[in-house]
């Protein structure tokens, strides 16, 4: 007696396309994508990256002559071509516009996203890395601060992939010295879904850029003048890109999936005291790039594991945010009116603008401009002094007093 199993056939396929009268199939969108999804051949061939928002190829068309050599590879023109070309070798009679249409349709039959599967795929070992990662791979100060701008910096790239859009608009700022390997540092952190060119600041070709990154470095941040720092603040403020992309024919809202992490070789850079709170400054003296890479899945494993157990991504501790604040005040630029306007105010409890323009920086009443009359007040709150508004005869007006008064 035979122990051979006879398997009932596969179902042809293409008894189910549309076709004429004549039998000849219909050029149609619901046949090419039929063929995509049935032929055996293609039914495993293609895939949507939801993180970069592209279509991938990641098995070897029938088209590939060394299906060896094959690599998953982001879908091209040229494919929509070739593809084209052999579904109507086939019998179905469509057009390359067709085919890229079938094409973006059956991929999203399969969607991936390769930064979540690769926080899921690692197991944390149970060793406390995080904390410590930046005194330990960036020769970083050993203290509560440091401690506290590593783990909310990974915990929030964490938070950013897994939440996409979620509130995240701190940026650590790492500064030392050129050449010692800040930016590969970051590239052994995020890997492929490591950035560092961007396009004009609020662009859309820098909206676009952002799609499929994870960690971008804002290089030189010492050389951006007062203008393009503020563009900087709003810019890595924003929760969601909107953007129409090339040849496409709606606008898109792409909810941010990226941290933003800053390097510098200088300690000053700040231009003004607004909006600094989004900066977490650290000074690094070295790179330890073969540890970084040895414990690379670790770091992530362990941010994974504490932004799921509900670990914030920002300060909680008072004193790790007082000690944020004066660290963001060191890296303000020294301004040559600093010290005149701080030893005036000394011996006083409260202050105008106008009386600071005239009795300690001594300029005329003429060249009083909205420029001087800022840079005023900016020493004034830089030095933690508020603005309030008072009466005084009869009549309302501003001035600074201590925060404390």
């Amino acid at each position: 007696m035979s122990n051979v199993v006879s398997l009932p056939a596969a179902p042809d396929w293409t008894k189910e396309l549309q076709r004429y009268s004549s039998g000849t199939p219909h050029a149609s969108l619901a046949n090419a994508s039929m063929m995509l999804r049935e032929a055996p051949e293609l039914r495993f061939m293609l895939a949507y990256d939801e993180f970069a928002g592209r279509t991938m190829l990641v098995s070897a068309p029938p088209w590939q002559f060394d299906p060896q050599s094959f690599r998953p590879r982001p879908w091209s023109a040229h494919d929509d071509l070739l593809a084209t070309e052999y579904i109507q070798r086939a019998g179905i009679a469509i057009k390359p516009a067709t085919t890229a249409q079938a094409v973006e349709l059956v991929a999203r039959d399969r969607v991936g996203h390769p930064v979540r599967e690769y926080l899921e795929s690692i197991d944390w070992d149970g060793k406390h890395r995080l904390r410590t990662m930046l005194t330990t791979y960036l020769g970083a100060a050993d203290d509560p601060y440091v401690a506290n701008v590593g783990s909310s910096m990974m915990i929030g790239a964490v938070a950013r992939v897994l939440n996409p859009g979620c509130k995240h608009d701190h940026v650590p700022i790492w500064e030392g010295p050129q050449g010692i390997g800040k930016s590969r540092a970051l590239k052994t952190l995020f890997g492929d879904f490591f950035c560092d060119e961007i396009g004009d600041l609020g662009s859309k070709d820098s909206a676009m850029q952002l799609v499929g990154v994870w960690g971008f470095e804002i290089a030189e941040l010492d050389a951006y003048s007062r203008a393009e720092v503020g563009r900087v603040k709003a810019w890595v403020s924003r929760t969601t890109d909107r953007f129409r992309p090339p040849y496409g024919t709606r606008v898109l809202e792409m909810p941010r999936s990226c941290c933003f992490i800053g390097t510098t070789n200088n300690d000053t850079y700040l231009k003004d005291d607004s909006g600094n709170r989004r900066f977490w400054p650290v000074k690094v003296n070295r790179v330890d790039l073969a540890g970084l890479e040895r414990d690379r899945d670790q770091l992530w494993a362990e941010a994974y594991r504490l932004h799921k157990g509900g670990a914030p991504w920002w300060f909680i501790k008072r004193e790790v945010v007082e000690q944020a604040q004066r660290e963001q005040r060191d890296r303000l630029i020294d301004d040559p009116w600093w010290d005149v306007i701080v030893g005036y105010v000394e011996t006083r409890t409260s202050v105008s603008i106008a009386e600071v323009l005239a009795d300690a920086v001594c300029i005329e009443r003429s060249r009083w401009g909205q420029i001087e009359q800022n840079r005023v007040a900016r020493c004034l709150k830089a030095h933690g002094w508020c603005r309030v508004q008072v009466r005084t005869g009869g009549k309302q007006s501003w001035r600074y007093k201590r925060a404390a008064e």
